[in-house]
């Protein structure tokens, strides 16, 4: 079942004005959180009160959305719209120069434009300036799903600066991050930079190495969904495989 909430409209040019303002990006970040509180209650899905929700997988369907993405990591690194931008989402694979060049323009207009220093101390403000309200709802629902101990399989680009975000403004989310997948945007890699920064300041052990790279572009949560074997497995060695000594003594 699909989320009750909609936005009219979307977000306003950031080059210009806040993306959002304050009320639209506190009514996306409770969207998120509220929706993994009803799939924890069950309102969605199997009703099994034994099937228990410990993993969450998100992903977001989304044009442009690469750009926004970029934009939050420069707010939130400092870094240049040069050093993030790709190519997107394309049916080719192949990067259309012209597209890349618009894209760092757009977001080294957006630095620009609003307080580069007081968005990188400042996760919230960041969100409102440059942020999406899917990518909004994300990091809300990243920050309650981690607050009860749950499992977040991280998809491509879009959901990594999420991550970053939720991070930044929960680090004890890093607890709960597994990267699903590697992306074909350069950004990914400064955003997982930032990630393990955050973690590491606050003492939290996290491997931000994605587990797969298949030059994957589209995001939607494929990869997240591809790597979900890959955790089940992990569990399953964890607690069902049998140690050395348990073979010895056979």
């Amino acid at each position: 079942r699909s989320s009750n909430y909609r936005k009219n409209g979307g977000t306003k040019n950031f080059c210009t004005s806040a993306a959002m303002t304050e009320e639209e990006m506190k009514e996306c970040l409770l969207a998120g959180k509220e929706e993994v509180i009803r799939c924890l209650e069950n309102e969605i899905g199997n009703n099994d009160d034994n099937d228990e929700t410990n993993v969450f997988t998100f992903g977001e369907v989304g044009i442009g959305n690469t750009t926004t993405s970029s934009a939050l990591i420069a707010a939130f690194t400092g870094e240049s719209g040069e050093a993030l931008c790709g190519g997107g989402a394309t049916t080719t694979h192949t990067d259309d120069e012209a597209v890349v060049k618009n894209k760092i323009s757009i977001v080294n207009q957006a630095m620009s434009f609003h307080d580069v220093v007081a968005m990188k101390s400042n996760a919230l403000l960041a969100l409102q300036n440059v942020g999406g309200f899917e990518i909004a709802a994300m990091v809300g629902a990243m920050i309650e799903a981690a607050s009860r101990n749950k499992c977040i399989i991280v998809d491509g680009f879009i959901v990594t600066v999420a991550s970053m975000i939720a991070c930044q403004m929960a680090p004890s989310t890093c607890r709960s991050l597994f990267f699903a997948t590697k992306s074909t945007e350069k950004g990914q890699v400064v955003a997982l930079t930032a990630i393990e920064k955050i973690a590491k300041d606050n003492n939290i052990p996290l491997c931000v190495k994605p587990a797969l790279d298949m030059n994957l572009r589209m995001g939607e949560g494929t990869g997240a969904l591809l790597a979900v074997p890959l955790l089940r497995s992990a569990a399953a060695i964890i607690s069902n495989m049998a140690t050395l000594n348990d073979v010895l003594t056979l």
